[in-house]
């Protein structure tokens, strides 16, 4: 329909990002990331359509049964499991983040998963702090890394390909401040990983 058809108005075009977004969710999750990558690098409605998308499913949330029931962003918990869509969804990254009409929404998005990974990490925390014993307020809560927080330090050093990109993605994390202004642990880890990843740059003297 996006290629083919007039147009959409904004209901139709709502409604084919809609199935986009439920389709990231399902069993076809992977084909559809694919196809994504393949639509974006075409001209047009495509292109928009696999931006619109993609973002989309960025933002959905999947919940992981495991003792602490940990809430994962869907397509990183899918980058996490699937080589294939690790790739695909590295390929989309890097694609709109690079892009000036869709660099800030990608951003957005981008800060939510860390957001994400900084509360799986502080129930990580509390669910250590609960099977230890402990009281909470004496566990070293902000050493503790949760498994997203650690998935996404692995996905992030993939989304860099020259200094651009690394300096592009360093700024990003370090404007992510705790309520009280301070650097965010969870934040301060992933620049740390950004910058030992395979992929990652040095910076310049």
């Amino acid at each position: 329909m996006a290629a083919t058809e007039p147009p959409p108005d904004s209901a139709l075009q709502s409604a084919l990002e809609q199935a986009l977004e439920a389709l990231l969710q399902g069993p076809a999750a992977v084909t559809v990331l694919e196809r994504l990558v393949q639509w974006h690098a075409s001209r047009g409605p495509l292109r928009e359509l696999a931006v619109a998308g993609f973002l989309r499913g960025a933002r959905r949330r999947y919940r992981a049964v495991s003792n602490e029931a940990t809430t994962w962003p869907s397509l990183l918990w899918l980058a996490e499991h699937d080589a294939h869509a690790r790739r695909y969804a590295v390929v989309m990254w890097r694609a709109l983040l690079g892009s000036r009409s869709s660099r800030d929404a990608a951003r957005d998005e981008l800060v939510r998963w860390v957001r994400v990974a900084e509360r799986a990490s502080a129930k990580a925390a509390r669910y250590r702090a609960f099977t230890t014993e402990a009281p909470f307020e004496q566990t070293d809560r902000y050493d503790t890394v949760s498994d997203v927080e650690e998935a996404l330090g692995r996905l992030l050093p993939l989304l860099v390909e020259n200094q651009n990109d690394w300096d592009r993605l360093d700024l990003l994390l370090r404007r992510v401040k705790t309520p009280d202004g301070g650097q965010s642990p969870t934040a301060a880890r992933l620049r740390t990983a950004l910058a030992k990843g395979p992929a990652a740059l040095p910076r310049p003297l």
